[in-house]
């Protein structure tokens, strides 16, 4: 669903009093998030197939990646990008404060702040294909080491966020258990299969690296909407 930028978007109120448009993602904001996540996946994705960590059935992608991987992350990256703000305000509470700094934090950061955030991601994907190599088989290590940097991203990247920072890390928790059992389904259905699976045919720490996809895009989300909101105000 996209805004009519014929009609006024309809508005929430705050118990403070202020009026916010609801505005729907647009369609640039749909397709930045879908090519960020075709490169994400290309990328990081392909790098573990390249190392070996996983291994696809049909490799049409550059002889590692079946064809519909790329665009499976992109339309996760959409997916994720919309519901990310409504969870969030879900596991934040109630709270004016909490509210508030949701709805205006995408504005206090900077295009370059939202871009290192994602790079940040995409620098602990490919770690994780580097522990995989050097640390074969130690799935307990490389959950430690990933899950102590998706930690360090969330205390660097949302600490400053009072009100708001639990809420994104119930987020983040939730989206890595949400990625492992995705991924150990496909496994189960033998869409492709992992080399040294260490819990539900799937490496253990592939929750961290969910977690970091939440953690590392939620500033591009938030950055985003607060595109939408300024365009619509823009418009009026």
């Amino acid at each position: 669903m996209f805004i009519n930028q014929s009609q006024d978007p309809p508005r929430h109120s705050n118990r403070d009093g202020i009026m916010r448009p609801i505005v729907w993602p647009s369609l640039p904001r749909v397709a930045c998030l879908f090519v960020v996540g075709c490169l994400v996946g290309l990328v990081g994705d392909g790098a573990h197939a390249y190392v070996e960590v996983l291994e696809y059935h049909t490799k049409e992608v550059l002889n590692l990646l079946a064809w519909w991987v790329v665009p499976q992350f992109g339309g996760g990256f959409v997916l994720a990008g919309t519901l990310f703000k409504p969870m969030v305000s879900a596991l934040s509470g109630s709270s004016a404060a909490a509210r508030e700094e949701l709805a205006t934090v995408g504005a206090r950061w900077s295009w370059l702040f939202t871009f290192l955030a994602v790079v940040s991601f995409v620098l602990v994907y490919l770690l994780s294909s580097a522990l995989h190599v050097h640390a074969r088989g130690a799935d307990g290590l490389n959950l430690l080491v990933l899950s102590t940097l998706a930690a360090l991203m969330w205390a660097a990247l949302w600490g400053d966020t009072a009100a708001v920072k639990w809420g994104v890390l119930g987020t983040a928790l939730f989206t890595g258990l949400a990625g492992l059992c995705y991924e150990s389904t496909l496994n189960h259905l033998g869409v492709y299969f992992f080399h040294t699976p260490d819990f539900l045919l799937v490496d253990s720490w592939i929750v961290s690296l969910w977690m970091a996809s939440c953690l590392g895009g939620g500033p591009l989300y938030c950055k985003l909407e607060e595109y939408d909101e300024a365009v619509w105000r823009r418009r009026r």
